[in-house]
């Protein structure tokens, strides 16, 4: 969460200051850490090699967009090293081909064309067990310390891999030179090497993972052998005047891996060596025992700053920090108290890449906060190119970016009717394009669903994002209206004055089900009970709920497990009910790691596979999805049903061809999430 104080501006003192990393000075302390985005372009080599990946135009736009913004330091996605790492769940630029030097040469020209005195590195790595044998049109054995298979987990590939050989060690360490060589050869500032999150290098520090007996495995000493061997190979390379650091696990979070201590000796052997410029101290592995390699809003700011410090401690090197830090504030006490000397403030920067340049200028309400909700992980999860849900312009910087959006021809008279995120951020747009905009909502505060789900345990930063629309539009004088339903009478009475009315109404529950077994959709009978509510009466504290709760949950996602584990911690015994294969199957792994434990450990029963027949009174009856078999839950005293949702799409369609203009916008659409109303308002303000 942003917090807003009265320290603002030039006050940053540290925060706005350089720093000497080797040979090379960035401006200031906040800085872009290496994350993958998928913006590759792919070129077939030929059966035997398979395809190869080099950084595509929007991931020149995309590091242009943070230079522009101000961001000191920007370090690249991780890039592979060798043709037997792909990467993990999406591509990866492959930093060993030549054919990448090009490629490099125009992010860095782009990036230092800005006169921001941004600086960009590159990182490169290999993944070891967490990458697939048949991914990019190629096959090869997997490469680990040990014949070990990567956790599924993460829903990864669980191959059994290669103990890689003397012979194969050697590979690996002139693969990391190459690819270092390429990283200079293209005008990059400096050189990251990729330690951390159980990537191979990681893999041979990590217990875990490694069970040699020879000198690579036993002592830490022997655990860092490899990596030690590539940073002197990469050293002597790149020579002494590249800066050249490595980015590290603080801990692993996992039984018998790295704990802090371990990484404190570790950070020591790796700086003794005199050939690093600085440490990057992350956190966590693949076995994790909880997702904190990217920390969702469930974790708190600065969940593993004490990592960083305790290294810090221990080196005279600068050292770099993250972990989920998105206020400027913050990052300004962590200088003061010493615990790092560079700031990652990555997924503050997707959400808004003028971060710096606002924060400088003393306009923290105007900063777009990163809410922690994870859609950036989500898309590339699915092999998706990153996006934000907070900021449509991420990762389309060439056609929304900063200095895209154009006042309009002719300013024109706008009505938004709906308040929620859709509605506010057309309202936003708008205005800055010139357009008078009254919005009108028929809650007495603004924010529409949003705020309910931010009612949901560990969902509160979910506010955030409609909290700063507020703020924008009332700032930017946009007439806003709230307790009061727009009707299509006074709509049409004044037709003439609106060139354009955007309906953004949202949508409200509808107790439909959709079954499996007969592929039908139909509503659940004695779902008009008085003991039957939906998830947003429950949020809203307008349903009078008994002590056994049945939630029935068809939506997969936070709507149903996050009310669960609301009623749940207020004394309710909660059974929850879905048709999938389990709860919450539409949340990402990393989400589902924290959720259902959870869920385990507050005692929420939880009955998967099974669909609803029928509320009786205090009996739900229930069918198994696959068998037919039916089960009946007796003494139950609320239901709470999360299943279907409708359009509030009467206004639109009662408005259709009788406006001039008329647009439909966010649920009242189609019923989705955050992102696709935020979206959908960013264009539709782009359009008027």
């Amino acid at each position: 969460m942003l917090v807003v104080t009265g320290r603002v501006g030039m006050q940053f003192k540290l925060l706005f200051s350089p720093l000497r990393i080797g040979t090379t000075e960035v401006p200031n302390r906040i800085l872009q850490t290496a994350h993958a985005k998928s913006f590759e372009d792919h070129v077939m080599a030929s059966p035997e090699e398979g395809s190869y990946a080099l950084p595509g135009e929007r991931n020149l736009y995309y590091h242009v967009e943070r230079a522009k913004g101000g961001a000191g330091l920007l370090v690249m996605e991780y890039q592979m090293v060798h043709p037997t790492s792909t990467g993990g769940i999406h591509y990866l630029a492959h930093a060993y081909r030549p054919e990448i030097v090009p490629r490099y040469r125009q992010i860095a020209e782009a990036v230092h064309a800005q006169g921001t005195g941004t600086k960009i590195f590159g990182q490169i790595c290999h993944v070891g067990m967490h990458t697939r044998g048949d991914q990019i049109d190629y096959y090869h054995p997997v490469w680990a310390p040990s014949a070990i298979p990567g956790l599924a987990e993460y829903g990864l590939y669980h191959l059994l891999p290669k103990e890689m050989e003397p012979e194969d060690i050697q590979e690996l360490i002139r693969a990391f030179v190459v690819s270092a060589r390429h990283v200079k050869e293209g005008g990059l500032d400096g050189v990251e090497v990729h330690a951390a999150h159980s990537y191979l290098l990681g893999q041979f520090m990590s217990p875990i993972s490694n069970k040699r007996t020879d000198c690579y495995g036993g002592s830490i000493e022997n655990r860092c052998r490899l990596a030690l061997e590539v940073i002197d190979a990469v050293r002597a390379e790149v020579g002494p005047d590249f800066p050249m650091g490595v980015r590290i696990s603080g801990d692993e979070f996992a039984p018998g891996g790295l704990t802090m201590a371990d990484t404190v000796e570790i950070a020591k052997l790796l700086a003794a060596t005199g050939k690093l410029d600085w440490i990057s101290v992350s956190a966590g592995s693949y076995w994790s025992v909880a997702p904190v390699i990217v920390g969702s809003m469930a974790f708190p700011p600065g969940f593993i700053l004490h990592l960083a410090a305790a290294v810090k401690q221990v080196v005279d090197i600068p050292v770099f920090c993250v972990g989920r830090i998105t206020d400027p504030t913050l990052a300004e006490r962590i200088l003061e108290e010493g615990q790092a000397d560079m700031v990652g403030m990555t997924r503050a920067l997707l959400a808004d890449p003028e971060l710096p340049h606002k924060a400088k200028e003393g306009r923290l309400e105007d900063i777009r906060p990163c809410i922690g909700c994870l859609f950036c992980v989500q898309r590339l999860w699915y092999n998706l190119p990153l996006a934000c849900a907070v900021n449509p312009a991420a990762g389309r910087e060439k056609y929304l970016g900063i200095g895209t959006l154009r006042p309009a021809p002719s300013p024109k008279k706008v009505l938004v009717v709906g308040g929620g995120p859709a509605g506010l951020k057309a309202a936003e747009v708008a205005t800055h394009r010139g357009h008078h905009v009254t919005l009108v909502e028929r809650e007495e505060s603004l924010g529409g669903q949003v705020r309910l789900a931010a009612r949901q345990p560990t969902r509160a930063d979910m506010e955030d994002a409609v909290r700063y629309l507020e703020i924008q539009v009332r700032k930017l004088g946009v007439q806003v209206i709230t307790g009061h339903e727009v009707t299509p009478q006074e709509v049409l009475a004044k037709a003439h004055y609106w060139d354009s009315v955007v309906i953004a109404t949202g949508c409200r529950p509808e107790p439909t089900f959709f079954s499996l077994s007969r592929l039908e959709n139909y509503l659940i009978p004695g779902a008009d009970q008085g003991h039957v509510f939906s998830a947003w009466d429950v949020l809203a504290g307008k349903a009078s709920l008994g002590p056994k709760v049945v939630v029935i949950d068809q939506d997969g996602h936070w709507r149903g497990v996050g009310t669960a584990e609301y009623l749940v911690d207020r004394g309710h015994q909660v059974t929850v009910v879905t048709s999938m294969n389990t709860v919450g199957q539409h949340l990402i792994p990393m989400e589902l790691q924290l959720l259902l434990p959870r869920l385990a450990f507050k005692g929420v029963r939880i009955i998967a596979s099974h669909e609803v027949v029928a509320i009786d009174g205090p009996t739900v009856h229930l069918r198994h999805v696959w068998t037919g078999q039916l089960l009946q839950l007796e003494g139950v005293d609320s239901v709470v049903v999360i299943t279907g949702r409708r359009p509030n799409d009467e206004l639109y369609f009662a408005l259709k061809g009788r406006v001039k203009e008329l647009h439909r916008i966010g649920d009242c659409l189609s019923p989705r999430t955050l992102e696709y109303a935020i979206w959908e308002g960013e264009m539709v303000g782009r359009a008027l």
